[in-house]
């Protein structure tokens, strides 16, 4: 699972996306904006959010994998995602799960050493 710094915004590959027909031809002609479906489901909501006007582009050279854009309005909220993009007559269904985790968080384990450190200190136990 893929962890994403909340309230930050953030490019994700999707894929592999691939041909309902046989299910491993790649598809690179898939848009959003045209798909059945295009959602994200944050952790504890009751409803999804719809992402058909994220940016959405195919990478050259990665036959079947596309970068889809997050915004930071979208990562608003902590826990588990789920993206789902489904076109049935295009390919078959594309799910992505993350998690959003604060910027301490994130920091701690991704960035530079020494710029954010995980709060463990006597008054954190």
């Amino acid at each position: 699972m893929r962890f994403l710094k909340a309230d930050t915004e953030v490019k994700v590959v999707l894929g592999p996306v691939v041909a309902v027909g046989d299910g491993f031809t790649p598809v690179t002609t898939l848009a959003l904006g045209a798909a059945d479906e295009a959602e994200m489901m944050k952790h504890d909501a009751g409803s999804v959010t719809d992402i058909s006007g994220n940016t959405f582009a195919a990478i050259t050279n990665m036959d079947g994998y596309f970068n889809l854009t997050l915004s930071a309005a979208q990562l608003d909220t902590e826990g588990q995602i789920t993206i789902a993009v489904n076109d049935d007559s295009l390919c078959l269904p594309v799910r992505l799960d993350c998690q959003v985790v604060n910027a301490n968080v994130f920091d701690s384990l991704y960035s530079a050493t020494a710029t954010d450190y995980l709060q463990t200190d006597v008054t954190q136990i």
